[in-house]
């Protein structure tokens, strides 16, 4: 959704504000503005074709961007043809999630078992000043995987040698692409000092969710005790990750 992957066209809704600024288009997580329904009633809906059936993890919602205007609970259908949807449900009860307190925070509702489907439905059942919504949709294209545990492919060699730097290394039996998960010795560095960083390039934008991190796999007891993260998506200009504007 976010990084535009899914087209305009694959984002629909039961009905929409008559404003092109307010279109389901809009609805993209950290968009510039919202979708915003046409009415304010519990029929409302906003849903996304992914293209393929997927497994389904997570959904991540944001209120409307210029306005104090949020969806504060909602439910969730699902399905594979765009026509006949389910509920999600626990227990046979349907499941109400939480959503916004706020326009711009994000509040991510993971799932406690993961939906295989191709068609997410979102349906409001209260808001803040009027139905708008911004959203994402987390999970993977095969199972199992729930939030955080589709790796990329450092470990299984899907990322290549090539796609992993660093700012320094040791020695080159110690060099980067020793740095996978569960490798016989590890990457180090030249030096011990925290300018020191090794980074690695998925080949396309990803939603990353979590680090899996491991100490020098030989004998040698080194391994790193805190770390910081710092992302991009063009490889010079990487953002740190903060929480609250402090790095975290």
């Amino acid at each position: 959704m976010q990084n535009g992957r899914i087209e305009d066209s694959q984002i629909t809704a039961a009905s929409t504000v008559p404003d092109a600024s307010l279109s389901t288009t809009q609805g993209r997580l950290n968009g510039r503005s919202s979708w915003s329904a046409d009415r304010n009633d519990q029929n409302q809906w906003i849903q996304v074709d992914i293209g393929r059936e997927g497994v389904v993890t997570a959904i991540g919602t944001q209120g409307r961007r210029n306005y104090p205007q949020w969806v504060k609970t909602y439910s969730l259908f699902y399905g594979s043809n765009g026509s006949a949807f389910e509920p999600h449900k626990i227990d046979d009860v349907l499941k109400v999630f939480s959503g916004n307190n706020d326009q711009q925070s994000i509040v991510t509702n993971s799932f406690s078992s993961a939906i295989t489907a191709r068609y997410i439905r979102i349906q409001p059942i209260d808001w803040h000043g009027h139905i708008s919504m911004r959203f994402e949709v987390y999970g993977c294209s095969t199972g199992p995987c729930t939030l955080g545990e589709a790796a990329f492919g450092m470990q299984n060699g899907m990322i290549q040698d090539s796609q992993i730097t660093a700012s320094s290394i040791h020695h080159p039996t110690l060099s980067t692409k020793k740095g996978r998960l569960n490798g016989a010795t590890s990457w180090s560095a030249k030096w011990s000092n925290v300018n020191e960083w090794i980074q690695v390039d998925l080949g396309r934008e990803g939603v990353v969710t979590a680090i899996a991190t491991q100490g020098r796999g030989d004998n040698y007891g080194q391994w790193v005790i805190t770390y910081s993260v710092s992302y991009g998506s063009n490889g010079n200009a990487p953002e740190p990750y903060e929480i609250n504007g402090v790095v975290e």
